[in-house]
């Protein structure tokens, strides 16, 4: 804001900062008529953000938080008491709650159809609170 000399007094700035992380924390969390878009340019935006906030390390800095984070990543991926292997596992339970955010989701086309859920070709439409077109990325599960 200093760079480009663009005026803003705090109330704003801090109103704009509220109404930012509030539409992202609900497009996450709460993402039940909150368009893909909004939830998709959110996550965009933030990791933006943190990938600028970690260009200003120095280079030890930034090789260390790598290697930290490659070797977590093995080892919340690879070990069988990992954190990922537990909430996939959590996950694929038919009873299971519903944790937005927490794993990554993708939608398939309305023609196509999950493995085990009864083809819905019969539908004329297809809307987005149905479960069913969406599947979990994560360990092969589909």
């Amino acid at each position: 804001i200093q760079i480009y000399d663009i005026p803003v007094d705090r109330i704003s700035f801090y109103f704009f900062l509220y109404n930012f992380s509030m539409v992202g924390v609900i497009s996450i969390f709460w993402s039940r008529g909150v368009p893909t878009f909004v939830k998709q340019g959110y996550l965009i935006a933030t990791s933006v953000i943190l990938a600028w906030q970690l260009s200003h390390f120095d280079a030890w800095t930034t090789w260390a938080l790598l290697v930290m984070l490659a070797l977590y990543d093995l080892c919340a991926v690879l070990t069988p008491c990992g954190p990922l292997k537990a909430l996939v596992e959590l996950m694929s339970k038919d009873d299971s709650p519903d944790m937005p955010g927490l794993l990554y989701e993708a939608e398939l086309p309305p023609e196509a159809h999950r493995p085990g859920v009864p083809n819905q070709s019969s539908q004329s439409s297809v809307s987005d609170d149905d479960d069913s077109n969406h599947i979990i990325t994560g360990y092969g599960i589909e």
